[in-house]
């Protein structure tokens, strides 16, 4: 199986592209996962959390590849069987658990990677 990490949903957008999330320590993936979006760590493996944001509180979802039917054989070899646990949670609650935090979006008139920055000025 192929690790493309493919960017967000582009149609009907304004803008797309990539992020990226660091927990605190190694565990907190785990920790997070099980803790705030109620999952069995026995059964589940994490693969994917997607933040959705419309309202106050942002929507989380953890994409959980299922142990027990992948034992089972009950889908095709080269396909993942996930289970999808979802839930509206704070950002404070949240960023318990998370370090860092980046998003990079454009609306793809350019290519990001060809990019040569001049400056780096910082506004706080």
């Amino acid at each position: 199986m192929t690790n493309n990490i493919e960017p967000f949903e582009t149609r009907g957008h304004d803008l797309s592209g990539s992020a990226s999330l660091e927990f605190y320590d190694m565990d907190n993936f785990q920790s997070f996962a099980s803790r705030a979006l109620g999952y069995d760590p026995d059964r589940f493996d994490p693969v994917a959390l997607k933040i959705y944001i419309s309202g106050e509180n942002p929507i989380v979802t953890l994409y959980a590849l299922d142990k027990t039917a992948q034992e089972q054989n009950s889908v095709p070899k080269d396909k993942l069987p996930v289970k999808k646990f979802k839930v509206r949670i704070t950002w404070p609650e949240i960023f318990k658990f998370v370090k860092t935090f980046d998003l990079v979006v454009s609306d793809g008139t350019y290519d990001i990677k060809d990019m040569v920055v001049e400056s780096d000025n910082v506004h706080e």
